[in-house]
Formats: structure tokens, C-alpha cells, sequence
């Protein structure tokens, strides 16, 4: 894989059992995007009587954790943010991190979520793998979770903001516009709000994702 961060999950991903799980061929895929589509309906009638678990998704410099955290200020939910939590193991342990740093993020979500708090994760969750993690911490708590892809459709502006961004967790090095482009990003095979932010700004961008949630009565 050409993201070394996720070498851990590179046996399971490729075993039998999980190859079972693909969807390939568009009339399969249209398939599991209408089954998927059906969850989301079915949402509305038990989300208010259990905790949410907002998954973000996107590349680096797509705008993800603005609206992670911006959904935080505006939901009151638990903040995980897995770029943070990697950098400690690094700083703290001397560990070159593979899954490790996801790992830890799942548990604390599920510790988070089985204290009936809402939690909002954020993390570039490029493989099927990780999606899925997240989806079974949701069912283990009894919870309900939302996908959220954050994208910038406009490569320009994407590449702009990768190399001119700080970083906002202390030791953690961003990666270069060429590492993004190259990074393992799989496409997506299941229902999601997806929010482009491309000529948005960042205001802008949140209202859109904010309706869309309502439309969910996820907020």
C-alpha cells in the first residue's frame, strides 16, 4: 500500500474473508448504494434515542477537520481526532505507527459513545477497512453513525491548500502535495453526505453540511 500507516490493515484487507465483502460491477454497486440509501431513511425513527457517531472522511487539505470540529462546536459531541493521537505515539513512544493510531480511536469512541455521548471522528479514512471499524464501533455501542466525505473537487485549490496549511497538531509533519496525491484513497462503495468544498468558503461549507444533517435529523 502506498501509505505505510496502514500496513497493519494490509493482511486482513487482502485475506478471503474480506474480499468476500466487495461490491464490484455497476449494477452490484448501484445495488449497495440503494440498500445504503434505505439505512439512511430508516435513521429518522432512532436517532433520537441513541448516540451518533459522525465519521469524516476525505484527503488531507479537503476542509475535513474544520467541519469535524465545526460540527463539534455546534453538536457538543466528543472530539477524536486520529492525527493527534498518532503524533503522541509517536512523540511518546518511539513507534513508527501503522493501524495503532485508529486502533486507539476506536476504543475511546466506543467507551465515549456506550456513555451515550455523541462523537464526531476525524481521520482521512481511506480504505474499506477502516470504514467498516468505524461502523462496527457504532453497532457495538448500540449507536447510530454517519459517513461524512469532505472533497475538493477543484485540484487547483486542493493543491493550494495543502502547501500553504499549518499544521495544527505540534510535531506532526503534513504530507506534500505529491504524498496526498499518491496516498491509498479508496472509492467508495456505500451511502455518505458527501460535502464539496471547493469555491466555498468555510462558512459556507459548514451551513452545507449542517442542512444536510438536519435533512437527516441527525442535528
Amino acid at each position: 500500500m502506498s501509505d505505510n500507516r496502514f500496513k497493519w490493515f494490509e493482511a486482513i484487507e487482502k485475506s478471503e474473508i474480506w474480499s468476500n465483502h466487495h461490491v464490484s460491477g455497476t449494477q452490484e454497486r448501484q445495488q449497495a448504494l440503494a440498500r445504503e440509501r434505505a439505512t439512511l431513511g430508516r435513521m429518522t425513527g432512532q436517532i433520537e434515542n441513541t448516540p451518533l457517531l459522525f465519521v469524516f472522511s476525505g484527503l488531507p487539505g479537503s476542509g475535513k477537520s474544520t467541519l469535524a470540529q465545526a460540527l463539534v462546536r455546534e453538536s457538543g459531541a466528543v472530539y477524536i481526532r486520529v492525527d493527534t493521537i498518532e503524533q503522541a505515539l509517536r512523540d511518546r513512544c518511539g513507534i513508527n505507527v501503522g493501524g495503532e493510531g485508529y486502533g486507539l480511536g476506536y476504543r475511546v469512541a466506543l467507551d465515549n459513545l456506550r456513555l451515550g455521548q455523541n462523537v464526531v471522528a476525524d481521520s482521512c479514512n481511506p480504505i474499506a477497512l477502516t470504514r467498516r471499524e468505524w461502523e462496527r464501533v457504532a453497532l457495538g455501542a448500540g449507536a447510530t453513525h454517519v459517513d461524512i466525505e469532505v472533497v475538493c473537487s477543484d485540484i487547483r485549490e486542493h493543491r493550494s491548500r495543502v502547501e500553504s496549511r499549518l499544521s495544527e497538531v505540534p510535531g506532526l509533519k503534513l504530507p506534500t502535495w505529491s504524498e496526498v496525491m499518491s496516498r491509498e484513497y479508496h472509492q467508495w462503495m456505500t451511502g455518505r453526505l458527501v460535502i464539496d468544498t471547493a469555491g466555498r468558503s468555510s462558512q459556507e461549507s459548514q451551513a452545507e453540511m449542517l442542512r444536510q444533517l438536519k435533512d437527516l435529523h441527525a442535528l
